[in-house]
Protein backbone atom coordinates (compact mmCIF):
# COMPACT_ATOMS: atom_id res chain seq x y z
CA UNK A 1 0.00 0.00 0.00
CA UNK A 2 1.41 3.41 -0.52
CA UNK A 3 0.60 6.42 1.28
CA UNK A 4 -1.84 7.61 -1.24
CA UNK A 5 -3.88 4.83 -1.39
CA UNK A 6 -6.66 4.11 1.59
CA UNK A 7 -7.95 0.27 2.84
CA UNK A 8 -11.78 -0.99 3.76
CA UNK A 9 -11.69 -4.00 5.30
CA UNK A 10 -14.30 -6.53 3.71
CA UNK A 11 -15.36 -9.96 5.49
CA UNK A 12 -15.19 -11.61 1.74
CA UNK A 13 -12.12 -10.17 0.16
CA UNK A 14 -9.99 -8.97 2.81
CA UNK A 15 -8.36 -5.01 2.72
CA UNK A 16 -9.35 -3.68 -0.49
CA UNK A 17 -7.36 -0.89 -1.71
CA UNK A 18 -8.78 2.29 -2.79
CA UNK A 19 -6.76 5.43 -5.26
CA UNK A 20 -7.59 8.88 -4.18
CA UNK A 21 -9.90 9.03 -6.89
CA UNK A 22 -11.79 6.44 -5.58
CA UNK A 23 -11.82 7.47 -2.09
CA UNK A 24 -12.97 10.61 -3.57
CA UNK A 25 -15.88 8.99 -5.37
CA UNK A 26 -16.71 7.28 -2.76
CA UNK A 27 -16.93 9.87 0.02
CA UNK A 28 -19.41 11.63 -2.25
CA UNK A 29 -23.43 11.90 -0.94
CA UNK A 30 -25.00 9.70 -3.89
CA UNK A 31 -22.02 6.56 -3.45
CA UNK A 32 -22.79 6.83 0.13
CA UNK A 33 -26.66 6.70 0.16
CA UNK A 34 -25.56 3.12 -0.78
CA UNK A 35 -25.27 2.71 2.36
CA UNK A 36 -28.87 2.95 3.61
CA UNK A 37 -29.74 0.14 0.52
CA UNK A 38 -29.96 -3.34 1.29
CA UNK A 39 -28.76 -5.33 -1.31
CA UNK A 40 -31.09 -8.16 -1.25
CA UNK A 41 -34.06 -5.62 -1.03
CA UNK A 42 -36.36 -7.19 1.82
CA UNK A 43 -35.10 -10.30 1.93
CA UNK A 44 -33.67 -9.26 5.26
CA UNK A 45 -37.75 -10.10 6.75
CA UNK A 46 -37.09 -13.95 6.30
CA UNK A 47 -33.38 -13.85 6.56
CA UNK A 48 -32.43 -11.69 9.17
CA UNK A 49 -29.01 -11.86 8.77
CA UNK A 50 -29.50 -10.65 4.90
CA UNK A 51 -29.11 -6.72 6.19
CA UNK A 52 -25.46 -6.36 3.79
CA UNK A 53 -26.02 -2.74 1.40
CA UNK A 54 -25.41 -2.14 -1.95
CA UNK A 55 -22.40 0.00 -0.60
CA UNK A 56 -20.60 -3.04 0.72
CA UNK A 57 -21.39 -4.80 -2.85
CA UNK A 58 -20.20 -2.21 -4.72
CA UNK A 59 -16.64 -1.76 -3.24
CA UNK A 60 -16.90 -5.39 -3.45
CA UNK A 61 -16.92 -5.37 -7.39
CA UNK A 62 -14.73 -2.52 -7.45
CA UNK A 63 -11.67 -4.70 -5.45
CA UNK A 64 -12.80 -7.72 -8.10
CA UNK A 65 -12.73 -5.71 -10.83
CA UNK A 66 -9.26 -4.45 -10.23
CA UNK A 67 -8.30 -8.05 -9.26
CA UNK A 68 -9.26 -9.37 -12.89
CA UNK A 69 -7.72 -6.27 -14.80
CA UNK A 70 -4.76 -7.25 -13.14
CA UNK A 71 -4.60 -10.68 -13.80
CA UNK A 72 -5.20 -9.56 -17.45
CA UNK A 73 -1.95 -6.94 -17.46
CA UNK A 74 0.05 -9.81 -15.67
CA UNK A 75 -0.82 -12.83 -18.29
CA UNK A 76 -1.64 -10.75 -21.14
CA UNK A 77 1.05 -8.10 -21.69
CA UNK A 78 0.08 -7.99 -25.70
CA UNK A 79 -2.94 -6.32 -24.61
CA UNK A 80 -1.09 -3.21 -23.55
CA UNK A 81 -3.58 -2.34 -20.06
CA UNK A 82 -2.65 0.41 -18.40
CA UNK A 83 -2.99 0.90 -14.40
CA UNK A 84 -5.32 3.80 -15.20
CA UNK A 85 -7.28 1.49 -17.29
CA UNK A 86 -7.76 -0.57 -14.19
CA UNK A 87 -8.63 2.11 -12.27
CA UNK A 88 -11.20 3.27 -14.47
CA UNK A 89 -12.39 -0.41 -13.84
CA UNK A 90 -12.61 0.20 -10.14
CA UNK A 91 -14.57 3.31 -10.95
CA UNK A 92 -17.19 1.50 -12.47
CA UNK A 93 -17.29 -1.27 -10.24
CA UNK A 94 -17.72 1.30 -7.29
CA UNK A 95 -20.48 3.50 -9.16
CA UNK A 96 -22.26 0.53 -10.99
CA UNK A 97 -25.33 0.57 -8.72
CA UNK A 98 -25.85 4.24 -7.58
CA UNK A 99 -29.13 4.03 -9.68
CA UNK A 100 -31.00 1.36 -7.69
CA UNK A 101 -33.80 2.98 -5.79
CA UNK A 102 -35.24 1.53 -2.61
CA UNK A 103 -36.06 -2.56 -2.68
CA UNK A 104 -33.73 -2.66 -5.38
CA UNK A 105 -34.75 -4.59 -8.26
CA UNK A 106 -38.81 -4.92 -7.04
CA UNK A 107 -37.96 -1.28 -7.43
CA UNK A 108 -36.51 -1.44 -10.96
CA UNK A 109 -38.99 -3.92 -12.18
CA UNK A 110 -41.91 -1.82 -11.74
CA UNK A 111 -40.40 1.78 -12.89
CA UNK A 112 -39.09 0.29 -15.72
CA UNK A 113 -42.98 -1.05 -17.10
CA UNK A 114 -44.01 2.36 -16.37
CA UNK A 115 -41.11 3.43 -19.31
CA UNK A 116 -38.89 5.23 -16.41
CA UNK A 117 -34.95 4.37 -17.35
CA UNK A 118 -33.26 1.47 -15.92
CA UNK A 119 -30.86 1.52 -12.54
CA UNK A 120 -27.83 1.37 -14.85
CA UNK A 121 -29.60 4.59 -17.31
CA UNK A 122 -30.28 6.68 -13.55
CA UNK A 123 -26.55 5.18 -12.28
CA UNK A 124 -24.96 6.80 -15.87
CA UNK A 125 -27.25 10.17 -15.45
CA UNK A 126 -25.81 10.08 -11.60
CA UNK A 127 -22.24 8.94 -12.26
CA UNK A 128 -22.25 12.09 -15.02
CA UNK A 129 -23.42 14.94 -12.16
CA UNK A 130 -20.87 13.64 -9.47
CA UNK A 131 -17.83 14.00 -12.47
CA UNK A 132 -18.95 17.41 -12.59
CA UNK A 133 -20.82 18.26 -9.19
CA UNK A 134 -17.70 17.14 -7.54
CA UNK A 135 -14.97 18.13 -10.17
CA UNK A 136 -13.76 14.18 -10.26
CA UNK A 137 -10.29 14.39 -12.22
CA UNK A 138 -11.60 12.25 -15.52
CA UNK A 139 -11.47 13.15 -18.98
CA UNK A 140 -14.27 12.69 -20.76
CA UNK A 141 -13.39 10.03 -23.06
CA UNK A 142 -12.86 8.19 -19.37
CA UNK A 143 -16.30 9.51 -18.22
CA UNK A 144 -17.95 7.49 -21.36
CA UNK A 145 -15.57 4.53 -21.00
CA UNK A 146 -16.28 3.82 -17.53
CA UNK A 147 -20.40 4.40 -18.48
CA UNK A 148 -19.78 1.59 -21.38
CA UNK A 149 -18.06 -0.95 -19.19
CA UNK A 150 -21.52 -0.16 -16.47
CA UNK A 151 -23.89 -0.45 -19.39
CA UNK A 152 -22.36 -1.52 -22.70
CA UNK A 153 -24.32 -0.96 -26.07
CA UNK A 154 -24.35 -3.08 -29.02
CA UNK A 155 -20.82 -1.51 -30.47
CA UNK A 156 -19.09 -2.66 -26.94
CA UNK A 157 -20.97 -5.36 -25.78
CA UNK A 158 -19.20 -7.98 -27.35
CA UNK A 159 -15.34 -5.85 -26.39
CA UNK A 160 -14.50 -8.60 -23.77
CA UNK A 161 -12.93 -5.38 -21.88
CA UNK A 162 -16.25 -4.15 -21.18
CA UNK A 163 -17.95 -7.57 -20.36
CA UNK A 164 -15.67 -7.32 -17.02
CA UNK A 165 -18.07 -4.95 -14.76
CA UNK A 166 -21.37 -6.19 -16.66
CA UNK A 167 -21.52 -9.08 -19.30
CA UNK A 168 -24.38 -7.99 -21.30
CA UNK A 169 -23.49 -11.55 -23.02
CA UNK A 170 -23.45 -14.20 -20.73
CA UNK A 171 -23.74 -12.48 -17.72
CA UNK A 172 -20.41 -13.52 -16.00
CA UNK A 173 -18.81 -10.82 -14.58
CA UNK A 174 -17.29 -9.21 -11.47
CA UNK A 175 -20.59 -7.72 -10.41
CA UNK A 176 -22.17 -11.66 -10.32
CA UNK A 177 -19.22 -12.95 -8.96
CA UNK A 178 -19.17 -10.58 -5.36
CA UNK A 179 -23.09 -10.41 -5.26
CA UNK A 180 -23.36 -14.49 -5.33
CA UNK A 181 -20.71 -14.69 -2.77
CA UNK A 182 -21.60 -11.73 -0.67
CA UNK A 183 -25.32 -12.86 -0.52
CA UNK A 184 -24.61 -16.59 0.13
CA UNK A 185 -22.13 -15.61 3.20
CA UNK A 186 -25.29 -13.62 5.02
CA UNK A 187 -27.72 -15.57 4.06
CA UNK A 188 -25.68 -18.59 5.56
CA UNK A 189 -26.07 -20.26 3.17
Amino acid sequence: MTDTTKQIFCPLWGFIELTPLLVQILDTPEVQRLRDMKQLGATYLVFPSATHTRLEHSLGVCHLAKKMGTKLKKHHPEINISERFIELLQVAGLVHDIGHGPYSHLYDDIVTKLGRPSHEERGIKIFQNVVVKYNIQIEPSEVNMIIQMINPTDEYKNNYLFQIVANKVCSLDVDKLDYIQRDSYHLGL
